[in-house]
């Protein structure tokens, strides 16, 4: 697409839809991966606006996968990357904004990674890997990516990997690896800088 599409919802099932530039907006939610497809969104440039959410491997079995590179620039209400299915978010350039929280491996049995090698992730709220029992969340920064949150949660009531290897985790509030009881969190750091505003919480319930 490097026009203008504007709907309520986008429904990418099986097949992939690329974006090089022009405005995508989408008043309600934007679904990748749905039912037992396997979905892809491409995006290399212009502007994709969801006013809700991103959900991304939506279904058990069903895959979606989300590639934003180059000058893409993506806002929304809040991402999911893994609800009951399994979800895959790259990033190796343009803007990445949400203004609530991203999910990554939300539901039982789900399983979510963010991969960030370059451009910026925002995230007005939290970061939270590994929601719920039996899901998990994976997140892996290196490079130059730049990933800013207002707080960070690595394993919910999940399983939850945060790696590192390069590139700049600012975490505005506080960051918890493991955050209740039954939960399992990791951040490893081998590279990279990782600043946080207030504490730093291992295994808090």
């Amino acid at each position: 697409a490097g026009k203008n599409v504007m709907t309520d919802n986008l429904l990418i099932g099986t097949g992939t839809f690329t974006q090089t530039g022009g405005t995508n907006t989408t008043n309600q939610e934007l679904f990748v991966g749905r039912y037992s497809g396997s979905g892809t969104y491409e995006q290399s440039g212009g502007t994709n606006t969801i006013t809700n959410g991103l959900h991304l491997g939506t279904y058990s079995g069903s895959t979606g996968t989300y590639n934003l590179n180059d000058t893409g620039q993506l806002t929304a209400g809040y991402e999911t990357i893994g609800v009951y299915g399994t979800g895959f978010f790259t990033q190796t350039g343009g803007t990445n904004t949400t203004n609530q929280d991203v999910y990554v491996g939300l539901y039982g049995g789900s399983e979510g990674t963010y991969t960030q090698s370059g451009g910026t992730n925002t995230i007005t709220s939290g970061l939270k890997l590994g929601i719920n029992w039996g899901s998990t969340g994976n997140y892996n920064l290196s490079d130059t990516g730049q990933l800013t949150a207002g707080y960070e949660a690595i394993g919910v009531y999940g399983t939850g990997f945060f790696i590192q290897t390069g590139g700049r985790n600012i975490t505005n509030t506080d960051l918890y690896v493991g955050l209740y009881e039954g939960s399992e969190g990791t951040y490893t750091q081998t590279g990279g800088t990782n600043t946080i505003t207030n504490g730093l919480h291992l295994g808090t319930d």
